[in-house]
């Protein structure tokens, strides 16, 4: 994810991805200019994952599609993810 330069989209539906899945995937996105849209439905993705993407999020420009359905997102979630879009203007 790094450095697939031409990725522009990544779907990763229903993969069981766990705590540690979801934090190798925000960190090598985190550096990734090319990718536009990020699929994680349907991967019971918990607050610790959560907190993974809303890092990802702030710091993340070029991503503008990311879909969590699916993934119990409550309202501590919803904050998190709420508040790195803000700060990443």
């Amino acid at each position: 994810l790094m450095s697939k330069n031409s990725l522009q989209e990544l779907r990763l539906y229903c993969c069981n991805l766990n705590t540690l899945s979801i934090n190798i995937i925000a960190k090598a996105l985190k550096t990734n200019t090319t990718l536009r849209k990020l699929d994680l439905s349907k991967n019971d993705i918990d607050t610790a994952g959560f907190r993974y993407i809303a890092e990802l999020l702030n710091t993340n420009s070029t991503l503008y599609s990311l879909r969590l359905v699916g993934n119990n997102i409550g309202i501590e979630e919803t904050k998190l993810i709420v508040e790195s879009l803000s700060a990443n203007n």
